[in-house]
């Protein structure tokens, strides 16, 4: 709902701030509530686009366009705005004919329905067929994901939890009920850490991920305790380690994955570490 349409004021312009809503939704999958960033006031959609298939569906010059229109569709001031569709469309094909006046339209024949090649579509369809075949399991070292996408996929959160815990591990080349330590951290490949991430944020709609819980820990202002608290975690390293645990979406934002895999003298440093591997990586 446009921010205008909530104290009771809508006009024509607030449908198009929903439509614009209705776009990041379908192009990163996830809940529109999930993508703005209240720190920076600002929606943080192009943060969550897939790495792979939107290059591959559109040139750069149709991939800059789009999401120039979908900046202005989702402007909170109603005169920085589309106020129609019409000039929404005429931005998208910027070559196309205007429409002829109301009385010649009038005589011809219905618009043809969405063709096959047509951005929105090939974005769209894309996205849907490739997150169905694929999920872009991407990994630098062979390791295979499916397990991983399947448990999250079926809300399974405590199993993904370990499964997450065997291919961290596995990927700097350690046993599967192994501990990872600050070096090990800072090994991780780029593409394995970015599938590990781009799964749990997906399937748990933004709420759980690395990048999450690397925003709450810089949000902390880097203070592991005022961390800890906020994603539930205790301050201690319990030799229990899933017995504080909730695998469930009540939990709060990023309690999962847990820190199980965290290990070594100065155990408590993964959360630094981890931030700023995922910042090497550019990711979140």
């Amino acid at each position: 709902m446009a921010p205008e349409q909530t104290r009771g004021k809508a006009v024509p312009a607030s449908d198009l701030y929903s439509l614009g809503l209705t776009c990041i939704h379908l192009l990163t999958g996830l809940s529109p509530s999930n993508l703005y960033d209240l720190q920076n006031d600002r929606w943080a959609w192009r943060d969550y686009l897939p790495t792979t298939g939107l290059g591959e569906l559109a040139s750069q010059t149709r991939r800059v366009r789009l999401s120039k229109v979908v900046d202005k569709l989702l402007q909170n001031a109603v005169s920085r705005r589309y106020q129609s569709a019409a000039e929404v469309l005429k931005d998208m094909n910027p070559q196309a004919k205007p429409a002829p006046p109301q009385s010649a339209a009038i005589q011809q024949s219905p618009p043809p329905a969405l063709q096959p090649n047509s951005l929105f579509a090939k974005l769209f369809h894309g996205r849907e067929t490739q997150a169905k075949s694929q999920d872009y399991l991407v990994s630098e070292v062979g390791l295979n994901y499916n397990k991983l996408r399947d448990l999250l996929a079926a809300k399974k959160w405590k199993e993904a939890d370990r499964e997450t815990r065997a291919v961290l591990c596995q990927a700097v080349g350690k046993s599967p009920a192994a501990c990872l330590y600050t070096n090990d951290i800072e090994a991780l490949p780029c593409e394995d850490l970015r599938t590990i991430d781009r799964l749990w944020v997906k399937y748990s709609s933004g709420r759980f991920g690395f990048s999450v819980q690397s925003r709450i820990y810089k949000g902390a202002g880097e203070d592991y305790g005022k961390f800890c608290e906020q994603v539930g975690w205790a301050t201690y390293n319990s030799h229990l380690p899933e017995s504080d645990l909730q695998f469930n979406l009540r939990a709060p934002a990023g309690h999962l994955p847990s820190r199980i895999w965290a290990g070594g003298l100065y155990w408590w440093r993964h959360a630094g570490a981890m931030a700023a591997r995922l910042a090497e990586c550019e990711i979140g």
